[in-house]
Parts: C-alpha cells; structure tokens; sequence
C-alpha cells in the first residue's frame, strides 16, 4: 500500500486495551512509546495484537507544548 503521509512509525503493537467504542493501542518503537486512540471496530479489523509490526502515521494540524 502506497501512502502520502510521511510522518510515519514503525514499530510493534505492545498491548490493547479494548473499550466499548474506542480502544487503546501501545506501540513500541525506536525512540519509546507512542499510544493511540482508534475505534475498536477498526483493532477488530485490522486484526490487530500484541506482536504485530505497524505502522503509526502521524497527521497533526496544531502541536502544542505547555511547561
């Protein structure tokens, strides 16, 4: 599959923690941790768990940093 983002991160799925609608998905890669929030419809299609390799593509229209 063949993507524009370029903000892209490999790396492997930790843990899920399933919720009703929306679930948490841990993903080790190079530099630590990087969690994402995704439905549970999409882990279940995805047939995401622990161990598998993927991809997090980041898509951010604002940062902010607060001290």
């Amino acid at each position: 599959m063949e993507i524009s983002g370029r903000n892209q991160i490999p790396g492997m799925v930790r843990r899920i923690e399933f919720g009703d609608v929306v679930s948490k998905v841990v993903i080790e890669y190079e530099g630590g941790e990087i969690t994402a929030i995704i439905t549970s419809d999409a882990v279940r299609e995805l047939r995401l768990r622990p161990g598998d390799y993927v991809s997090a593509l980041v898509k951010a229209t604002d940062v902010m940093i607060v001290k």
